[in-house]
């Protein structure tokens, strides 16, 4: 009897909880046993995420953690790298702007001379202020256009090299090549639009209501009119080299701009009746060299990247 009350006072073990995971061995629906309980305890270990060295170990680079979402590192390397990418950007504008800044303040002194190359396309037409700081208002913004147009090689650096830490070190070698198409065509877009598509807008609107309304120009309203249009074809000549580029970087196929031709027509004569006044024949004289633009782009491409499966990397 004793032995017998010896085993009853005698502390049972407690008994192991079942998981659901350990009910049933690793290879075969058993039940629960020590093999079961070794098996299901190494399964969840290998489960558990592990710390790996990125590089081998040996580059001296800290360990990332092997989980991608959650809040893991990766996601934080993520967020570091976009606002990285934001700052860079902040400063590349930074330097445009003190160069516009620089460049402008030294056409200030030849302030003269640029107004009236400026005021050439109005073919002797008077352009009136409205208050009493018009003139000086006037002289300031065709200084800061000219500073803008002197530094156009530095702004297009400054663009390019923002994007150059996301190429290829094959495609790095394309950055001076595009700077100097980019400034070169960004040139020529202004100087067409400047001798040949101004004069002929201004005389055609100024030609409405001849005789019966006296067209009454002010400064301000004629520079930036005239500055939209400038830039506008000056950015828009640089189309091709866009494509080029993005087709030596396999982002745009030679099948993808034939096949949008009828969306290029819409956003180019969208954008022509932004910038210019809402009539049909200034948009016209604005979107017909856009889209003889579009079309050189197709080839570019189509030379650029004849297969499409073919990247320059």
């Amino acid at each position: 009897m004793s032995s017998e009350e010896d085993k009853t006072n005698k502390p049972q073990p407690i008994p192991r909880r079942v998981d659901r995971a350990d009910y049933y061995s690793a290879d075969a629906n058993t039940l629960d046993t020590p093999a079961s309980h070794e098996a299901s305890d190494s399964k969840r270990n290998e489960s558990k995420p592990q710390k790996v060295q990125s590089g081998g170990g040996s580059s001296g680079t800290p360990p990332v953690s092997a989980t991608s979402g959650g809040g893991g590192s990766w996601d934080s390397e993520k967020v570091i790298g976009f606002l990285d990418h934001l700052e860079e950007l902040r400063w590349r504008l930074i330097r445009i702007l003190l160069g516009v800044v620089v460049a402008g303040s030294a056409a200030l002194f030849f302030g003269d001379e640029i107004f009236v190359f400026v005021l050439k396309p109005l073919d002797g037409l008077k352009l009136h202020v409205t208050t009493v700081t018009g003139s000086f208002y006037a002289y300031m913004v065709v200084s800061i256009f000219a500073g803008l147009f002197a530094i156009i090689p530095y702004v297009f650096y400054q663009l390019w090299a923002f994007v150059a830490p996301g190429l290829y070190k094959s495609e790095k070698t394309f950055i001076l090549p595009a700077v100097m198409s980019s400034s070169l065509l960004f040139a020529f877009g202004s100087w067409f639009c400047y001798r040949f598509v101004l004069p002929v807008a201004i005389t055609y609107l100024v030609s409405f209501g001849d005789g019966a309304l006296t067209p009454i120009i002010t400064v301000d309203s004629y520079l930036t009119f005239a500055g939209m249009m400038v830039l506008s074809f000056g950015a828009a000549f640089n189309m091709p080299v866009v494509s080029f580029f993005l087709a030596k970087m396999n982002l745009l196929k030679p099948d993808m701009l034939p096949k949008s031709r009828r969306v290029a027509v819409v956003v180019i004569l969208i954008f022509a009746a932004i910038i210019t006044p809402p009539d049909v024949f200034t948009q016209i004289l604005i979107g017909a060299p856009m889209y003889v633009l579009f079309e050189i782009s197709i080839i570019v491409v189509r030379i650029a990247n004849p297969s499409s499966g073919k990247s320059l990397g």
